[in-house]
């Protein structure tokens, strides 16, 4: 199974903490094994947020939790300050700076798939940078456990789907509440009262095989001249 070898999230930057001092991360570059797999899971989350249902998806969300902050009796504040029929054009820049400034990626020991954790920095729809609004865990054993199924020709069916299960999780943490939330609503607030917590363009996920390894073999996680 080949890689992607040519970069689709421009600027990508992935860390781990495996192997380092406590506090302390190491820089991947674009040409190891775990930063492509990484990349080609969240390359695929942004591609069906950007598609015509996702984008439908996204401006029907942030739509609603705008009309219901105004509408209600004592406003609730928040960030978008343009005609609501202009929503999908402010979606379409918000996908477009997620892709070009893809938030600080972590590969972290963790419970879960991935976390999208938020921070303060935005007050300013039209300023909001994805690095200043949070960052991306992602759980490195599952990553590990991909590099393994990669490199093992009868495991293709296997990393297909560890990649959809990654596509599902890191497309939800992207769509809400992080970082979509804080390119509009300056508090942690709610969602609107009929929000379902999914996207219409969600992928469903098969779950992998429950015989495989559930952390990967030192050996297993570079190739020659990879570094990891």
């Amino acid at each position: 199974m080949a890689l992607q070898q040519t970069p689709v999230i421009p600027n990508l930057q992935l860390y781990t903490d495996e192997d380092q001092p406590k506090g302390e991360h190491l820089q991947l570059p674009q040409n190891s094994t775990r930063y492509q797999i990484v990349e080609a899971f969240v390359h695929l989350g942004l591609c069906l947020l950007e598609s015509p249902q996702g984008r439908e998806s996204l401006a029907n969300t942030a739509t609603k939790i705008v009309q219901e902050r105004d509408a209600n009796r004592q406003p609730i504040p928040h960030l978008y300050n343009k005609p609501i029929e202009e929503m999908p054009k402010w979606i379409s820049l918000f996908l477009s700076s997620m892709r070009n400034n893809f938030p600080m990626t972590y590969l972290s020991k963790m419970e879960g798939e991935a976390m999208a954790v938020r921070q303060d920095g935005v007050n300013d729809m039209e300023q909001f940078h994805p690095r200043v609004c949070g960052y991306i865990n992602i759980n490195r054993t599952i990553v590990n456990n991909m590099i393994v199924c990669h490199q093992n020709p009868n495991s293709a069916d296997n990393y297909s789907r560890f990649k959809f299960q990654m596509t599902s999780h890191v497309l939800r943490r992207l769509y809400f509440p992080h970082p979509f939330a804080s390119w509009y609503r300056d508090d942690p607030g709610s969602a609107p009262s009929n929000y379902q917590g999914n996207v219409k363009c969600s992928v469903a996920v098969s779950q992998p095989s429950s015989h495989l390894i559930t952390s990967a073999r030192r050996d297993s996680l570079s190739t020659p001249a990879q570094s990891r």
